[in-house]
């Protein structure tokens, strides 16, 4: 029976990979479904088909069943990309890279020092190892960032414990760097931590000083930890509000894909006229281009210094949808405010062969979104920019012992 249970074990991990590829990109369904419909509609009536297209509900059930197959094949395609190691290949490389340097580092000073912080060198070794194994998981909080977050802080944890073990030449490399980190940064009470880690600099590097709070060589460590915690801290809620921003506007990109898909519906529903569901699709279409090009350039001249962990590819992704129900909404607002629109005939202005102009109130409206996500873009800038004033260097995002 153990051949069993692998089996299950190995049915479940790919279920569960499955969910984690899947999630990420189910905004493909409702908008495989809109397009479906748009182009089943557009079928000769007198064609071979499955089902009776001439039936409103049979012509939605079909539409949604091909979104349905679109996204199951994107979400085959993005299978491979949903572990640790290609969701984000940056951030594993550094992750593993500071384990290593971590479990380096506390071989040398637990060795050291075998009667003293016995606990706490196998409390270190026990997190390090714990980080190393998720790393080699497949798990879907990878595909989120959220594993990113955790296994971060899990190593900044074992990362403070090691402090409790070392010897003042590293404790003073410690202080050196993390002087540097908080030196222009916008960490809270930033003068306060710099204040605590010049006396325990300044007891490391010539003894006990007069009217200093750190007297001993455990008080510079425990400063040294509480500097290294708070900066820690800071840089890790940063980096997890880049990855709750970026996970709330694919969320949005969903709810709008399936409010787009429901008005579609209801059109198709009440049968409207092929050639204004049409219309509709291109005001839409023009609407999300116009929107986009809008903010390709602002875009291409936004900071990458700093992993954003798809923020920006889920603001582009986002960016279409919203302009194209812009587009779609500003040609209706300018359909009823006009002074020859009556309810009755609001129809025939989705007829741009009639109206042409409309083509142009779709392109116009579909900028406005623009403000929105670059309210989104300048949130993401205000994480970043907290995260850079936290750099010793003008290098990568995570030194070697920060």
């Amino acid at each position: 029976m153990k051949w069993l249970g692998a089996v299950f074990k190995w049915v479940w991990a790919a279920i569960k990979r499955l969910g984690a590829a899947g999630l990420p990109q189910a905004w493909l369904a409702p908008l495989g479904a809109s397009v479906a419909a748009v182009a089943l509609l557009h079928v000769p009536a007198d064609s071979t088909t499955l089902v009776d297209l001439k039936k409103p509900s049979e012509l939605l059930l079909l539409s949604i069943g091909l979104g349905v197959v679109a996204w199951f094949i994107a979400t085959l395609l993005y299978v491979p990309l949903a572990g640790p190691k290609r969701a984000n290949f940056r951030s594993y490389s550094l992750l593993r890279n500071r384990v290593e340097g971590l479990l380096a580092r506390r071989d040398v000073v637990c060795k050291a020092h075998r009667d003293r912080g016995a606990i706490i060198c196998e409390d270190v070794l026990a997190s390090l190892k714990a980080v190393d194994q998720c790393l080699g998981s497949g798990s879907g909080i990878w595909v989120q960032g959220g594993g990113y977050i955790a296994a971060w802080e899990a190593v900044h944890r074992a990362e403070e414990l090691l402090m409790e073990v070392e010897e003042k030449d590293a404790l003073l490399e410690d202080a050196e760097h993390d002087i540097l980190r908080l030196t222009d940064s916008k960490i809270p009470h930033k003068d306060e931590l710099l204040k605590l880690i010049q006396e325990a600099k300044a007891f490391l590097c010539r003894g006990k000083q007069k009217d200093s709070c750190v007297s001993s060589i455990e008080a510079a460590r425990n400063v040294l930890r509480e500097v290294r915690y708070n900066v820690n801290v800071f840089r890790d809620s940063t980096w997890n509000g880049l990855v709750t921003l970026r996970n709330q506007i694919m969320a949005a990109l969903l709810v709008i894909q399936l409010t787009t898909l429901a008005l579609l519906a209801l059109a198709i529903l009440m049968e409207a006229d092929v050639k204004n569901v049409s219309a509709a699709a291109l005001y839409y279409l023009v609407g999300a281009l116009f929107g986009v090009f809008n903010r390709l350039y602002a875009e291409s001249q936004a900071d990458t210094a700093v992993d954003d962990y798809g923020l920006a590819t889920a603001r582009l992704l986002t960016l279409p949808a919203v302009a194209g129900l812009a587009g779609l909404g500003g040609v209706l607002f300018v359909s009823l405010v006009a002074n020859d629109a009556k309810t009755a005939d609001l129809a025939s202005h989705f007829e741009f062969q009639q109206h042409p102009l409309q083509l142009l109130v779709a392109a116009a409206f579909g900028v406005t979104p623009g403000v929105l996500v670059k309210n989104l873009a300048t949130k993401a800038q205000t994480y970043q920019s907290d995260i850079k004033s936290t750099e010793p260097t003008d290098g990568g995002t995570e030194p070697r012992k920060g």
